[in-house]
């Protein structure tokens, strides 16, 4: 068979597409498509050990050992992912501090991991708060975002608030701050006063990189919009009131 008998003999499944033309062979990448394959091996490249893993950091001028466990993985590209990890105290030596969230930046390559960034204590807790629960969102802006849902007391209120960043290239970068996402204050004794509030709401997507929504279902029924700032900081600028304790 001569050469260009076997080129159009190649070129024939593409031709009788209806002029679509071929598609390209897919992209080889370094990441598995489940992501979430990623998060062990992640967590060991970056710590150098399984998890529970011990790391210093320094808050209020203090240093302190704490205990990091993998929490979330994301995607950034066909050879980079971003890991969260989430830390309590190693010991007691900490009053001040409880929960922390680090993120590292990985680079993939020939099923190897490599430490390009790393970010530690990007989201500290309250000493009184229970552990956040952190997870990826692909929805809200231009890059991935990791959302803490961090659990709030308050003299018998019990609350929930998320916090955004969107994993940037150069680091994450906090876009909203504490958005309540549940209220609860029902008096649940002759000693609790005050109006009794059962509120839930879920962070759901608007204008991907402009606005995005809390949406509220219970005692208060509604929509509040957060828009970016100048600064790239979201804040609630329209919708019904926000809850709070």
């Amino acid at each position: 068979m001569s050469r260009l008998a076997t080129a159009l003999l190649l070129l024939t499944p593409c031709l009788l597409s209806l002029g679509a033309g071929c598609s390209k062979a897919p992209k080889d990448t370094d990441l598995p498509a489940d992501i979430s394959q990623s998060l062990q091996p992640a967590f060991l490249t970056a710590f150098g050990h399984e998890a529970p893993a011990d790391h210093e950091i320094t808050r209020g001028g203090k240093t302190s050992d704490l205990s990091f466990s993998p929490a979330a993985i994301a995607r950034l590209s066909d050879d980079e992912a971003a890991l969260a990890s989430l830390a309590a105290p190693a010991d007691n030596s900490c009053n001040a501090c409880t929960w922390s969230v680090a993120v590292h930046y990985l680079t993939a390559a020939d099923n190897r991991f490599t430490v390009a960034k790393s970010f530690f204590d990007i989201a500290p807790q309250g000493p009184l708060d229970d552990p956040p629960h952190l997870r990826v969102r692909t929805d809200l802006f231009e890059h991935p975002a990791l959302e803490a849902e961090s659990p709030r007391r308050d003299r018998g209120c019990v609350m929930s608030v998320v916090t955004l960043w969107e994993l940037l290239p150069d680091g994450p970068r906090l876009r909203a701050r504490e958005i309540p996402t549940e209220r609860n204050n029902i008096p649940m004794g002759a000693m609790r006063t005050g109006p009794q509030v059962d509120l839930y709401g879920n962070v759901i997507a608007d204008r991907k990189g402009k606005t995005f929504k809390a949406h509220y279902h219970g005692t208060t029924e509604g929509d509040v919009t957060w828009t970016a700032g100048a600064d790239g900081v979201f804040r609630a600028t329209d919708g019904v009131p926000l809850p709070g304790c």
